[in-house]
């Protein structure tokens, strides 16, 4: 018998008492137990919260946010010259292009001429992360302050690099922050040391989110900041739910608030994000209720294909134009670089099914695979569906078109 069905144990007194009090059902109430939410505060939260801005006061708990506010207020006021260095997948994208918004609806409120400019990287030439080229690619273009988005925790050495040529660097990332931390002008990451906001889980654009909200609050007027806010938030829901951030939280209620936004702006045109609404459409899906699975089956893979195996500025331009018809060109050139990431995948996995048998790796406690076949786009994709195949951990490595070998290792429950 290769699995075991576990019952879980009849409900406390206790535990019905809480159902009593906030009407869930006995099922409702055992998942919320499993997933140990079972305070008020929890429930109230994932029950009847809602969506409101955060209060100057909450944004200013995040380490290091009013120095890394300040600073991009004064390149903005200043007219210096502002670099914005994302990363290849949905997270990075989003992330970049929230940030870039906030700047066009500054310079268009403001009246004042934007001076900024964004890098993202793409995966086979450039590699993850801020590295010493990506710093040379930002001084060609004579930047006096790079912000990394998804990334740049990890980029001690150019982050040293760019400071020798007296350009600043904000760090706007959600990894693990390593021992020492990078040299950067300012560091926003939760998970820093000595960071008193309470909640960790926000993924890249969840921060970036946090950060846009405190400039305008500088920069806006309260009505033109709650426009601002309200109108960007499907940007923070896609990244946030594409990156598997933990629903939890605030999380819940950006993911929340943002399926509405765009359910609500569906075929209209006052939405700023026709992208959106074009993969939509050319994925049939523009008449139907948006939820959770639009942002996981139709509008995130898309996005997260173009970084994957073709470039990543064509997801970002795609969530940033305000051209109908350059956003129509961009959503099918995407749905047909998703359909051939599908397909490259399906070959690969198939083909990593075979090298199983004929090895017997599937005796092993960890399944490890390579390949010089399979795009480096897809390995994490590979090791997933392995991993989810055989219920074990996979870690897969490609050396395609490349003298090195790129792994993804994907644990298999609560292995990590």
């Amino acid at each position: 018998m290769k699995y075991r069905w576990v019952e879980n144990p009849e409900a406390s007194a206790d535990l019905v008492s809480k159902g009593e009090q906030f009407n869930l059902t006995p099922i409702q109430l055992q998942i919320f137990s499993s997933r140990q939410l079972l305070k008020d505060e929890d429930l109230e939260l994932y029950i009847n919260g809602s969506f409101e801005p955060s209060t100057v006061d909450d944004l200013k708990l995040m380490k290091d946010l009013d120095k890394a506010v300040n600073r991009i207020t004064e390149a903005l006021t200043s007219s210096e010259r502002i670099v914005i260095y994302g990363d290849y997948d949905v997270d990075g994208i989003t992330s970049s292009a929230l940030l870039y918004q906030f700047f066009q609806v500054y310079a268009y409120f403001r009246k004042v001429k934007l001076d900024v400019f964004t890098l993202l990287p793409e995966r086979l030439r450039d590699g993850y992360g801020l590295k010493k080229a990506g710093i040379d690619r930002a001084l060609e273009l004579e930047a006096n302050l790079i912000i990394t988005v998804d990334n740049g925790i990890s980029s001690n050495e150019a982050i040293e690099y760019a400071g020798q040529s007296d350009v600043d660097v904000i760090v706007i990332d959600h990894h693990r922050v390593p021992d020492p931390p990078p040299p950067a002008y300012a560091i926003v990451n939760p998970r820093q040391k000595d960071c008193l906001y309470p909640y960790k889980g926000f993924s890249a654009v969840g921060l970036v989110y946090k950060i846009t909200d405190a400039l305008a609050a500088n920069l806006l007027s309260d009505d033109e900041r709650i426009r601002f806010l309200e109108r960007y938030i499907d940007l923070v829901a896609i990244g946030t739910y594409q990156d598997m951030s933990p629903l939890t939280g605030e999380n819940r209620l950006l993911v929340k608030k943002g399926i509405e936004v765009i359910d609500s702006l569906r075929q209209s045109k006052e939405t700023n994000l026709k992208g959106i609404n074009e993969l939509l459409r050319v994925t049939g899906r523009i008449n139907e209720k948006v939820n959770h699975e639009t942002l996981g089956f139709s509008i995130g893979p898309m996005i997260n294909a173009s970084g994957r195996i073709s470039s990543p500025v064509k997801a970002f331009n795609l969530l940033t134009t305000r051209n109908h018809d350059e956003a129509r060109e961009l959503a099918l050139e995407l749905k047909s670089i998703n359909d051939r990431r599908r397909e490259l995948t399906s070959a690969a996995f198939e083909e990593a099914l075979k090298i199983i048998d004929q090895q017997g790796l599937d005796q092993n406690a960890v399944i490890l695979l390579q390949s010089d076949k399979w795009h480096q786009g897809i390995i994490g994709l590979i090791a997933q569906r392995v991993g989810d195949y055989y219920k074990r951990s996979c870690i897969a490595m490609s050396n395609y078109k490349s003298k090195y070998y790129t792994g993804s290792a994907r644990g298999f429950g609560s292995f990590d």
